[in-house]
């Protein structure tokens, strides 16, 4: 029974240690953003806690998509930017998007509008092999609630446009 308890008591010291260890340089690099939107989560499903911050600099410049991996040690072994994404919503709806990590994939998603309502969702999965986030699905609805028109919909998959990576992806659609 007491080798029972000290391996669990173990267990938990090493679980909680190794979740400190990673939170530390991630919280250092979210002081060095001015943070819109963020997530955490573990996009390359190696069981520690990587992030994804919406950052921009000012109202009147562009944002950034930033996704910041941690390895085991808990220093962040890579750092992954797409300026591209947040151009298109700036100009149309002043906004900039909201971010979700879950289930090894990022999803970004827009909303906006008054009587002609548009979302957007892009989502990018990390593929193991080559280490790295790559478009999988963009899904989009439109809905003129001022005509009470039917919403329409749209989406089209990585099976339609190859592989394109994260940081190459221009939301032009």
């Amino acid at each position: 029974m007491k080798n029972k308890r000290t391996v669990l008591t173990l267990t938990l010291l090493t679980v909680l240690l190794t979740s400190c260890k990673s939170l530390k340089p991630l919280q250092n690099e979210k002081e060095k953003y001015n943070i819109i939107h963020e997530s955490k989560g573990d996009i390359n499903l190696d069981g520690i806690s990587d992030f994804a911050i919406v950052s921009s600099k000012s109202d009147s410049e562009k944002g950034q998509i930033i996704v910041f991996i941690t390895n085991s040690k808990g220093n962040i072994s890579k750092k992954i930017v797409n300026d591209n994404l947040t151009d298109t919503y700036i100009e149309m709806y002043n906004l900039l998007p909201e971010i979700e990590i879950k289930n090894g994939e990022l999803t970004i998603s827009y909303y906006g509008g008054m009587c002609h309502r548009e979302s957007r969702n892009i989502i990018f999965k990390f593929n193991k092999d080559l280490k790295d986030l790559f478009f999988e699905t963009f899904n989009t609805s439109e809905h003129n609630v001022c005509n009470d028109s039917e919403p329409r919909g749209n989406e089209i998959t990585n099976v339609e446009l190859r592989k394109i990576k994260f940081t190459e992806f221009i939301d032009n659609f």
